[in-house]
Parts: C-alpha cells; structure tokens; sequence
C-alpha cells in the first residue's frame, strides 16, 4: 500500500501524476505530469515510517517560497483484518483557517493554471 503513494509509476495510473522523491525525512519532493512531465505541486517529506505513515507539505510551485501557503497531508496505512485502511489528514488548510477566522476564504487558485 505505501507503494501507491511514493512510487511514480503507480501514481500516474491513478493520479496521472508522478510522486518522485527518495522519500527521506527533510528531503524534496514533486508532483509531476504524468503524460507531460509538467512540474504541478512542490513539496518536503516530513515524516516517512513505511509501510504505515508517510507525512508532506505541499504547494504550488509559485509558492515555494511562501510558508504560509504550504499544507501538510499525512497518509496513515493500517491493516484492520484482511483490508488495509487508509487515512488521509491534510491540515494546515491556510484558505480554511483564513474563512473560520475571517469569513473570508483566501483565493489559492488566482494565477494558478
């Protein structure tokens, strides 16, 4: 099950998408095009504990620079039986914190193809 979440050729199946690091506390990693190679979300490995948990920041790639509009997704893998249960939490939302403090949502996809 970590598999589909690290390595490129099974991500493209079902993101069309390539996740590509070396998965290493602390190191980079992208979210590239499958059919084009088009470099589409920018990232750092938090955390990674395979086969159970694999934690990640990501942003646009415009954004690298910019903290605040990065956010954290943690993919957490447990076998319950004979199925494995997936918990995706993505927090560090910066447009959702933004609408509950504010009222107003931040516009993350302005310039954004």
């Amino acid at each position: 099950m970590f598999e589909a979440i690290n390595r490129g050729e099974v991500t493209r199946q079902y993101w069309g998408m390539e996740n590509v690091s070396d998965w290493k506390p602390g190191s980079p990693w992208k979210h590239l095009d499958g059919a084009n190679g088009t470099l589409r979300l920018i990232g750092e490995v938090v955390e990674s504990a395979p086969p159970r948990r694999l934690v990640i920041t990501w942003a646009f790639p415009a954004d690298a620079g910019n903290r605040k509009k990065h956010t954290r997704v943690a993919f957490d893998i447990n076998q319950v039986g004979d199925i494995v249960r997936l918990t995706v939490t993505h927090d560090e939302l910066s447009s959702l914190k933004s609408f509950l403090e504010t009222g107003k949502a931040l516009n993350t996809w302005a310039g954004k193809k």
